[in-house]
C-alpha cells in the first residue's frame, strides 16, 4: 500500500467522521475532512447535479466503506 499522506502536514480531525487524518494533497484540507469522506461528498454533489442516480450513489457509499469505514457522510438515498 502507498502511503499518501504529505510529509511533515500537520494532522486534523476530519469534520465528517471525526477520525484524526492529515492531507493527502487530493484537496480534502481546504474541506477539513479525510480522503475517504471527500471523496464521498464529491460523489452526492454529482448526485445533486444530476450526473448519477441515487442507486449510483448508494453503490459508491457501499464501495467507500468496504475501504474507509462507515460515518454521517455516508448516508444512503432513498431510491424511487
Amino acid at each position: 500500500m502507498i502511503n499518501k499522506f504529505r510529509q511533515g502536514s500537520a494532522v486534523y480531525k476530519c469534520q465528517c467522521c471525526g477520525k484524526m487524518t492529515r492531507d493527502t494533497g487530493e484537496g480534502e484540507k481546504s474541506c477539513e475532512m479525510c480522503a475517504g469522506c471527500f471523496e464521498v461528498s464529491g460523489y452526492f454533489n454529482s448526485f445533486q447535479d444530476g450526473q448519477i442516480t441515487a442507486a449510483e450513489y448508494n453503490k459508491i457509499v457501499e464501495q467507500n466503506m468496504d475501504r474507509h469505514g462507515e460515518c454521517s457522510c455516508s448516508d444512503r438515498l432513498e431510491v424511487e
